[in-house]
């Protein structure tokens, strides 16, 4: 999963590989989606990308995203999981929380990272990437030139991370919000 903030909004873009490199199947649909004004991508459980697609009750995005509205959201979205099981302790001496995904969430120009702690951050790069691919897709987007469409760089990403990872495949999906 692929991610890059533009003057105009978000460019997220997805793979379709569903499974592990023994088992393969290739998923019809996306791992990327676009709800209630909010972008997001799922690396990880496709349970947890059906129960974001599906059942999560996005809010409102707030009128400049900050990384303490993206903590809050990642809150509730680990309160959904945990009812599904999906949610889990990362240590049992802390008690910490964690999920059995990674995501990306945008929404008003800029992309959060959800990691599978619910640590949330922001890259200083204006672009992030996911999953098994994300060594591959991070080079493309800073050897890519800037002044190619964010769209084009998306999919150029995500094509770089298909020929390098066997658990990255096409069609590759995007989508601009």
């Amino acid at each position: 999963i692929v991610g890059i903030e533009t003057p105009n909004g978000v460019v997220m873009g997805g793979d379709s590989f569903c499974g592990s490199v023994h088992m393969a199947e290739t998923i019809v649909g996306t791992k990327v989606a676009q709800r209630a004004g909010w972008l997001f991508g799922v690396a990880g459980s496709s349970r947890v990308a059906n129960l974001m697609e599906h059942v999560f009750k996005w809010p409102k995005p707030p009128r400049v995203l900050a990384e303490g509205d993206a903590v809050r959201l990642a809150r509730t979205m680990e309160k959904l999981l945990g009812k599904d099981e999906l949610s889990h302790e990362t240590d049992k001496d802390d008690g910490q929380k964690g999920i059995a995904a990674e995501m990306l969430i945008a929404a008003r120009g800029r992309i959060y990272l959800v990691a599978s702690d619910l640590a949330v951050f922001r890259s200083s790069h204006g672009y992030m990437a996911i999953g098994c691919g994300a060594p591959y897709a991070l080079g493309a987007l800073a050897a890519l030139p800037a002044t190619l469409p964010a769209k084009d760089r998306a999919l150029a990403a995500l094509e770089a991370a298909g020929r390098h990872s066997s658990a990255v495949r096409g069609p590759f999906y995007v989508v601009e919000g």
